[in-house]
């Protein structure tokens, strides 16, 4: 029987977001709560990883959210093919930053 209540303060935009998110999946925030706390539970802390970026990973985050650097594919084939000259399949950086130069080099290109 659930007779607890929890009280938190947050953000008004935060709240309201996810609360369109929670609507959209047919869940109420209390159901939202009482399965990240049954997360918590399962996991005997929490249900996802906490910590703060490296200085490298954090530049790539500010980046990849103003839309900088980003490679761009007109499919899923051509990504791959990308991946595979590239050898990034390996997961190299050397790889990943080829593939970036190539796309951009490629944009320029048709750009002009």
């Amino acid at each position: 029987m659930k007779t607890e209540v929890i009280r938190a303060r947050v953000d008004a935009g935060l709240k309201q977001d996810v609360e369109g998110i929670l609507d959209s999946l047919g869940m109420t925030q209390s159901t939202a709560i009482t399965m990240f706390y049954k997360q918590i539970l399962l996991h005997n802390g929490l249900p996802f990883s906490v910590k703060i970026p490296t200085a490298e990973t954090g530049r790539a985050i500010d980046e990849a959210l103003s839309g900088k650097n980003l490679s761009t594919f007109a499919s899923s084939d051509e990504l791959f093919a990308a991946l595979k000259e590239t050898q990034c399949a390996s997961n190299s950086p050397e790889g990943l930053n080829k593939v970036s130069r190539k796309r951009t080099k490629e944009e320029k290109t048709s750009e002009s």
